[in-house]
C-alpha cells in the first residue's frame, strides 16, 4: 500500500519510544475509515504488535518498521499493506462497507485508495504531533478503541518454559503487552518475532512488579 521514511531525533519524545511508530501508523489505518462520518461501525481493528483486521477474524494488512541510528538520528522505514478493494482471497475494507450499506439500508461509498492514503497520512500527522507532544498517553485512548485485546485472556510462557494463564490489562509506554497473571502479578509481555498468537508465543519479560 505504501513505504515512508521517517527521520526521528533520539532526543525527541518518539525517539525514547520508538516502538510506538507500528502503533501510530496502524491507529492512522484504523482513522482513515473509522474517524469519517458514517464509517464508525466499519469494523477496522488492530491486533498487537503490528496487525489490521476487520472484525476479530479477518487480517487484512500489517505494518512493519526497520529503523536505522546514525548519530543522534534514528532513521525509519515503514511499510504498510492494506487490503482496501480485493475481494479475493479473502475479504477487504470495501468489502465490509458494501456489507455495512446491505445491512444497514445505508449508501456508503467504497473508499478509493488515493483518498485512503491521503486520509491515512493525514491521520498519521496528527497522532505523530499529539505523540511528540505529551507522549504515550496522546494516543493510548484511541488505540484502545480500536484494539481487539481488552481483558482477553492468553496463556503466557515463562523463561522456565512454564505456562500461565493472564489477563491482558493494555500496553505500557513502550508499547509492550502488560498483563495481570491469576496469581495476582503483573507482567509485561514481548512478541515472539513479529506474530502474536492468543494462546503461545509470548514471553515474560525479565521486568515484573
Amino acid at each position: 500500500m505504501f513505504t515512508i521514511q521517517l527521520h526521528i531525533e533520539l532526543s525527541s519524545t518518539l525517539g525514547q519510544y520508538l516502538s510506538f511508530i507500528q502503533h501510530l501508523i496502524a491507529i492512522a489505518v484504523a482513522d482513515a475509515v473509522r474517524d469519517q462520518q458514517g464509517y464508525e461501525d466499519i469494523a477496522v481493528s488492530l491486533k498487537w504488535p503490528n496487525d489490521i483486521y476487520i472484525g476479530s477474524e479477518i487480517k487484512i494488512g500489517g505494518v512493519i518498521v526497520e529503523a536505522t541510528t546514525i548519530g543522534n538520528e534514528v532513521i525509519a522505514n515503514v511499510g504498510c499493506g492494506v487490503n482496501l478493494s480485493n475481494s479475493n482471497p479473502t475479504y477487504c475494507i470495501n468489502d465490509a462497507i458494501r456489507q455495512h450499506n446491505r445491512e444497514n439500508g445505508t449508501r456508503l461509498a467504497e473508499i478509493e485508495r488515493e483518498v485512503f492514503v491521503a486520509r491515512t497520512f493525514n491521520a498519521f500527522e496528527r497522532l505523530l504531533d499529539d505523540f511528540q507532544r505529551d507522549g504515550p498517553p496522546a494516543v493510548l485512548s484511541k488505540y484502545y478503541r480500536y484494539w481487539l485485546h481488552s481483558g482477553a485472556t492468553v496463556v503466557v510462557q515463562n523463561e522456565n518454559f512454564q505456562l500461565e494463564s493472564a489477563v491482558i490489562t493494555g500496553v505500557d509506554n513502550y508499547g509492550f503487552l502488560e498483563a495481570q497473571l491469576i496469581s495476582g502479578s503483573s507482567i509485561t509481555l514481548h512478541p515472539d518475532g513479529n506474530s502474536f498468537n492468543m494462546m503461545e508465543g509470548l514471553i515474560y519479560s525479565k521486568y515484573q512488579r
